[in-house]
């Protein structure tokens, strides 16, 4: 399968090779800017996977520690300071810009000069830029403006978070209504988030692309390293904070009264000592573990080892671990939501639970509990929906690459 992925990757720059020296300046608030960083993991794979003829500069904001710009075979790293490095907290943590400012509202008096700075960083480096790429919907609103000023197309990446705000949030709806206005295209991460816009901003139709995430060719090579009779492993990966729902998961384990039922929760945030609390609290400290921030080329050590992978989130874009566990043959159980019923059909290829509750997540995993034929069947189900679909890294970059030349081209 991994020869098939990269056979397909090869046609397809091939097909780009036409599209000559496109420099792209890359604006982002989350990427792995340390060796041992796994902030906007995706955005590097997808820079990693561009065909040769496409330049990328990175744009992020600095943190509390010193960022050295830097350049590799795939792309060139460029920071911004917006306060001195102590100060600079709001991003390259956990959960990014909105947990920053969910743990501490005082924040909030740094977000004029963070995007300040941001916009003049996007000026003056877009000036040897042929297009920005901006990502999230506040950050394409300021790309916009830098390229209104610089005379560069800006196209922007909706990852989901950003876009359901707007139902709460007048300020977040004016401000993707000028990211919206502002750029060539809007390309969305999954089906869900395209219809949602779309109902939305009926207005800018023609702007909106769906490209989805693509997932390392590692993923489908992994084979289950589990033994029977060593109980059964749940597996959840993310950031810890209240949206993801880890604790449906927590509740979900206490209920099932089982101690042959293992919760290992790889990921670190501001949520992390009060579900510990939790754990302690229902007396799960020896089936629950934290091992912390994983790095994700230590993902898939995990995931062989796991039975079930679960996700409880109350809201995504298009779940990555979700697509990761799905092509590592590991049957999946995760919330109801958009973005993820376009992945997971119930039964065929996954199952799939009210979000928030618990109950009704503990029948699910007792249900593959007791089933391991089942198991196998969903597990091999979700591995074939990701080969069907061609979802590799090599096919998204291609997309974006293509899409780099169109906006470029009618930018002319």
């Amino acid at each position: 399968m991994q020869q098939a992925f990269k056979a397909i990757g090869k046609m397809n720059q091939k097909r780009i090779k036409n599209c000559q020296n496109i420099k792209v300046l890359m604006l982002t608030t989350s990427f792995p800017v340390t060796k041992n960083s796994i902030s906007g993991i995706f955005i590097h794979h997808l820079v990693t996977h561009f065909p040769g003829d496409i330049e990328v500069n990175v744009l992020v904001p600095g943190s509390t520690y010193k960022i050295n710009p830097y350049i590799n075979d795939n792309y060139k790293l460029t920071c911004y300071r917006y306060a001195p490095l102590s100060w600079q907290i709001l991003t390259h943590q956990p959960g990014g810009l909105p947990a920053a400012l969910e743990k501490n509202s005082g924040f909030i008096f740094l977000l004029p000069i963070f995007f300040l700075s941001m916009l003049v960083s996007c000026i003056r480096l877009s000036r040897h830029a042929d297009i920005i790429h901006a990502n999230w919907g506040i950050n394409g609103a300021v790309a916009g403006m830098a390229g209104y000023i610089t005379k560069k197309p800006v196209v922007t990446t909706l990852r989901g978070t950003d876009v359901k705000r707007i139902q709460h949030s007048l300020i977040d709806r004016l401000l993707l209504r000028l990211c919206f206005a502002a750029n060539k295209k809007i390309i969305c991460v999954s089906r869900a988030i395209h219809e949602f816009i779309l109902k939305n901003f009926p207005g800018w139709a023609e702007k909106f692309v769906t490209i989805p995430n693509g997932i390392g060719h590692e993923f489908l090579n992994i084979k289950s390293g589990r033994q029977a009779g060593t109980g059964i492993k749940l597996t959840s990966i993310g950031s810890l904070t209240v949206q993801k729902g880890i604790k449906t998961i927590i509740q979900a384990v206490g209920k099932i009264k089982n101690n042959n039922i293992h919760f290992t929760v790889i990921g670190d945030g501001p949520e992390k000592q009060v579900l510990e609390n939790q754990v302690s609290r229902l007396g799960l400290s020896d089936q629950v573990n934290f091992p912390g921030q994983v790095l994700h080329q230590e993902i898939h050590k995990y995931l062989e080892n796991t039975d079930i992978f679960i996700l409880a989130s109350f809201s995504e874009g298009r779940p990555n671990a979700v697509l990761e566990a799905m092509a590592a043959g590991v049957p999946v159980i995760a919330s109801d939501i958009d973005g993820v019923r376009e992945l997971i059909s119930n039964e065929k290829n996954g199952l799939l639970f009210e979000p928030g509750n618990s109950g009704q997540l503990a029948e699910q995993i007792e249900k593959l509990q007791n089933d391991p034929e089942l198991r196998h069947r969903l597990g091999q189900a979700g591995r074939n929906f990701i080969i069907q679909n061609g979802l590799s890294w090599e096919n998204t970059a291609y997309q974006y690459a293509k899409l780099y030349k169109e906006v470029i081209k009618c930018a002319d």
